[in-house]
């Protein structure tokens, strides 16, 4: 197993292995590919020139206005989700996923 940084050829599969783990909208996966992307934050595992695994590590941002208290705006891994669909399920259940890449 290699483990290294993504690169911009890993795109599909990424989205692919997203896509089995996590319930998504695909408004929000599309924007979220679209705005987020950083290969040099995004590590992988490759098995035999196969993606198996992928670490998103994406820096966290929080909004806040003054006096302390926190923006109305939502803030999701750094871009501005107001008015994207609410995403699907998180917390999937453990092995609740059929398939692979």
């Amino acid at each position: 197993m290699i483990i290294e940084r993504a690169k911009p050829s890993d795109y599909q599969e990424l989205k692919q292995l997203w896509l089995i783990v996590f319930d998504e909208e695909p408004t929000f996966l599309e924007h979220f590919f679209a705005t987020r992307i950083s290969y040099q934050d995004i590590f992988v595992a490759r098995k035999d020139d196969k993606l198996v695994s992928a670490l998103h590590a994406l820096p966290p941002v929080l909004s806040q206005t003054g006096g302390g208290g926190t923006s109305n705006k939502l803030h999701r891994w750094g871009c501005d989700l107001q008015g994207v669909p609410k995403t699907g399920n998180h917390g999937k259940t453990p092995g609740s996923n059929q398939g692979s890449l």
